[in-house]
């Protein structure tokens, strides 16, 4: 039962993993896309 409760927790921690990094990739192409508008928002300004 121990190998079982094992693959178990693996199976587990890899899609917390996998949800983790998904939810990461979205936030660093938020954070890429607000930064490239304060750089065209200042750039606009400066105009």
């Amino acid at each position: 039962s121990t190998s079982a409760e094992l693959s178990i927790i693996t199976l587990l921690l890899k899609k917390a993993t996998d949800l983790f990094n998904t939810r990461l990739h979205y936030l660093n192409k938020q954070t890429i896309r607000e930064i490239r508008f304060k750089q065209f928002s200042v750039k606009e300004s400066k105009v």
